[in-house]
C-alpha cells in the first residue's frame, strides 16, 4: 500500500493524519484550527444593514446582504486545508490520500481542490468524525470508512 494521508475535518477543525500499512500504523501530523469559522453571524456584522428608497412610493427598507461572512470564513478554511494538501503532495509526502468530512465541508473542499489532488484523491466519505474528542475511535471509525480492516 502506498503512503495514505486522510483529512478528517469539519468547517472549524481538521487533522491530516497518516496512514500506514492498512492501518496498522496511524500518526497524527498537523492539526487545524479556524475559530472564525464557528463564530455567530452577529459578531461579524458592526453596522446595521444599508438602506434603499424603492422607485416607486418612496418607502425605505434594508437591503439584504449577498455576502454571509459565516460563509466566507468557511470557504478560507477550506482552501486552507487544500493549499496545505497541495504543498504536501507537491513534496512527494503522499502518494494518495482520502478526506472525511460533513457534506457540506466536503463540498466546500472539491471546490478548491485543484486537479492534481483530485487525481491522487481515494475516497471521499461523509461524515463528521472531527469532533469526536477521543483520537482512537475517531481513528477507528476512519479505519472501518476507509475499510483499512487490519487496524486493532
Amino acid at each position: 500500500m502506498s503512503k495514505l494521508w486522510v483529512l478528517i475535518a469539519d468547517s472549524s477543525h481538521a487533522e491530516i493524519v497518516e496512514v500506514e500499512g492498512m492501518g496498522k500504523t496511524i500518526s497524527i501530523l498537523k492539526h487545524f484550527e479556524h475559530p472564525k469559522s464557528r463564530v455567530k453571524n452577529i459578531h461579524f456584522e458592526t453596522d446595521r444593514p444599508g438602506r434603499t428608497n424603492d422607485r416607486a412610493g418612496g418607502q425605505r427598507h434594508a437591503i439584504d446582504s449577498k455576502s454571509n461572512p459565516h460563509e466566507h470564513e468557511k470557504h478560507i478554511f477550506a482552501g486552507e486545508l487544500m493549499e496545505a494538501l497541495e504543498k504536501a503532495h507537491r513534496n512527494k509526502n503522499f502518494e494518495q490520500f482520502a478526506i472525511i468530512a460533513p457534506p457540506t465541508f466536503l463540498g466546500e473542499l472539491n471546490h478548491f481542490m485543484p486537479k492534481q489532488l483530485k487525481s491522487v484523491l481515494l475516497k471521499e466519505v461523509n461524515h463528521d468524525i472531527i469532533t469526536i474528542p477521543d483520537s482512537k475511535k475517531r481513528h477507528d471509525l476512519m479505519c472501518k470508512y476507509l475499510d483499512l480492516w487490519n487496524h486493532e
